[in-house]
């Protein structure tokens, strides 16, 4: 082989590692292949103030609540509000965005981001305490209004993590004294719909987890058992566009 034919072929060769790895930097996520990142996260728990969630159980959502914050990411966003007679118009009890650590950020940056990170867990734990324990316990259980206080975000996967025993108690429509069948869960759900104005699809993504309260022996069972329940909030969130994951005593994200 003549010497200007090994160049050409050596020149071939190079060519074509330079390909593959502009290649590989666009699959991995490089250049406009970015859109391939995952979403950071939004998460919203609602927590049941009323007066039937036993102590024990609020320990045990504490749990739950601190395991969420512990995988917090730059970019995600954590929010609290209450189940209870105001869920509709009741202040949120806690919201916080982690800020995004830019791309190339120095010691002294990375250092104030997690310090904020920090303060949002700490904070956030506080106010989830704060609110199992509120001076007054409410007389009725609105969750269908808690629902109203999801927007839309395009930014980030959303994830709603109810800590209640997803009895909704109010006028409207009260599951304490209501029996649930699978005949009667959609004349039930349209009049809610209709009233509360939700647009098919309007939680498209979303993923529901509904962390129980836990039965104990001996305890009075309520009219509507937790399979019945699931199929009704099933057929809610279906219409919204949202997954009911879990419908349990524990979670696993």
């Amino acid at each position: 082989m003549n010497d200007g034919m090994a160049k050409k072929l050596a020149l071939v060769t190079i060519l074509s590692a330079i390909a593959l790895c502009v290649a590989a930097f666009y699959f991995l996520g490089g250049g406009h292949g970015e859109e391939r990142k995952e979403l950071p996260a939004r998460i919203i728990v609602f927590v049941d103030q009323s007066a039937s969630i036993p102590e024990a159980q609020q320990a045990e959502w504490e749990k739950v609540v601190g395991g969420l914050l512990d995988h917090l990411k730059a970019g995600d966003a954590f929010a609290v509000f209450g189940i209870h007679d105001q869920s509709l118009n009741a202040k949120p009890i806690f919201q916080a965005e982690v800020p995004v650590l830019e791309e190339g950020a120095g010691l002294d940056e990375w250092e104030t981001w997690k310090r904020r990170l920090n303060q949002i867990r700490k904070e956030a734990k506080g106010a989830f305490n704060q609110a199992l324990h509120p001076e007054q316990r409410a007389l009725s259980t609105d969750i269908f209004s808690a629902v109203n206080r999801v927007q839309p975000d395009r930014a980030r996967k959303t994830s709603l993590i109810f800590m209640s025993d997803m009895i909704h108690s109010t006028r409207e429509l009260d599951l304490e004294k209501t029996r649930l069948a699978e005949e009667n869960i959609a004349d039930l759900l349209n009049p809610v719909i209709a009233k509360h104005q939700w647009r098919q699809g309007a939680l498209e993504g979303a993923k529901v987890h509904c962390v129980l309260n836990s039965v104990e022996l001996r305890e009075k069972s309520p009219l509507n058992d937790r399979l019945i329940l699931r199929r009704f909030w099933t057929a809610l969130f279906d219409y919204l566009g949202a997954e009911v994951e879990t419908f349990e005593t524990h979670i696993t994200l």
